[in-house]
């Protein structure tokens, strides 16, 4: 069902690889003019241009390992834990103007397998 999201701007952070990278593609593929952001600044100002419209969207990615401790995780999984703050505390403030603010946290993940280099002979 291609063109579901044509005329729509999806911000997507995170994007530079793995399943950022995969969502950022997805939206491209259905029509979406894609922003690619790392900065939570940038996602305030943009959820604030929603809010003022009265519509949008922002789905942040968590992650499972935000409510465990791990070993040598604690950095990672810590900042997992204050997107999924985020998410609500924006909820909380845009959600009223028509901005759903949503957070997915899936489980692992198998990394993408990397091409095998085979030396020339």
């Amino acid at each position: 069902m291609a063109g579901r999201l044509q005329g729509k701007t999806a911000l997507v952070t995170g994007a530079t690889s793995n399943i950022g990278r995969a969502i950022a593609e997805a939206f491209a593929a259905e029509g979406a003019h894609v922003v690619i952001s790392g900065r939570s600044a940038l996602t305030a100002v943009i959820a604030s241009a929603m809010a003022q419209a009265g519509s949008g969207a922002i789905i942040n990615l968590g992650s499972w390992i935000a409510r465990l401790g791990i070993p040598v995780g604690a950095l990672y999984s810590s900042t997992k834990g204050a997107m999924e703050t985020l998410t609500r505390a924006w909820a909380a403030e845009f959600g009223p103007h028509g901005v759903r603010v949503n957070a997915i946290s899936p489980g692992w993940c198998r990394p993408p397998r990397r091409a095998r280099c085979t030396p020339a002979r």
